[in-house]
């Protein structure tokens, strides 16, 4: 659900917004925002500013239609019942399991309609869902606290855990943390209950732990994750050996086993691609 006035921008030299418009209604109509608002939420309720409002009057700076909240609030002031005060208060108080419910939502949604028409994009790897993880902070902003505007080590926007659905093209899942110190890891525990089998996860080498390998393959999913030097116990069992060559390389693999806290040892593949070529920043390309 998005204001107006983005709209009216877009429709003039581009007729499709017609079309992405009615796709973001389907996604996140006022009633559906508000009904999970009133269900998930613990800590705030809905006096005169519903959520679906401050969602409709965040779009506005989302889209770059206004630079600010406190614009965006001008432009919508004449329609709103609240002072601006109630606007930051509430914004400030929304919980993160509103925004993940709001996400897994509209995903929920946009698959049906996917499916509906029989629209899923070719398989990454065939015969496995993918599901593609990565983390980031959120933007960072000018509007922290004054001290800690020009200090590097200064406070953090939060931390976001994201899920893509490769086949549907959707950003299905989203976990949240708002101490932006926290590490990516912190969020797998609740991400690895979700995780179902059949999947083949596709993640970083921030994710390459033993926790994480170990409870995917329990789960009776895959995964294909970068090697990192510190984590994961990795036990090689085998030497180097050619597989294929490659566009971009050499193609090669080794046995090896992910060795847990108590001793459970999970075989594993290690890959190696040597390129034939070294990289932008001068690196051997393996």
């Amino acid at each position: 659900m998005l204001h107006e006035e983005v709209f009216q921008r877009l429709a003039v030299k581009h007729p499709e917004a017609v079309m992405v418009r009615a796709t973001l209604e389907q996604a996140l109509p006022p009633s559906l925002v508000d009904e999970v608002f009133e269900r998930v939420a613990s800590r705030q309720y809905t006096r005169k500013l519903l959520f679906s409002t401050l969602v409709r009057l965040l779009s506005l700076v989302v889209c770059r239609v206004r630079p600010s909240v406190h614009a965006a609030y001008q432009a919508m002031e004449g329609t709103l019942q609240v002072i601006a005060k109630s606007v930051y208060k509430k914004l400030q108080g929304t919980e993160t399991t509103v925004a993940e419910a709001l996400v897994s939502e509209s995903a929920r949604r946009m698959a049906a309609v996917v499916d509906e028409f029989d629209a899923p994009l070719p398989p990454l790897v065939p015969g496995y869902r993918t599901r593609i993880l990565d983390g980031n902070h959120w933007a960072s902003t000018e509007h922290r606290l004054q001290p800690l505007r020009t200090v590097g080590g200064g406070a953090l926007p939060g931390l976001a855990l994201v899920v893509y659905d490769a086949e549907r093209g959707l950003i299905d899942r989203a976990y949240l943390h708002e101490d932006g110190h926290a590490q990516e890891r912190e969020l797998l525990v609740e991400l690895l209950g979700d995780v179902q089998a059949g999947e083949l996860w596709i993640a970083d080498r921030n994710f390459a732990t033993t926790v994480f390998m170990h409870q995917v393959h329990t789960s009776g999913s895959h995964f294909l994750v970068r090697r990192h030097k510190l984590n994961g116990r990795i036990r090689e069992t085998s030497d180097w050996r050619h597989v294929a060559p490659g566009e971009t390389g050499a193609l090669d693999e080794r046995s090896a086993e992910c060795v847990d806290d108590f001793g459970t040892a999970l075989p594993v593949r290690l890959i190696r691609v040597r390129l034939a070529k070294k990289t932008r920043d001068g690196g051997a390309g393996t």
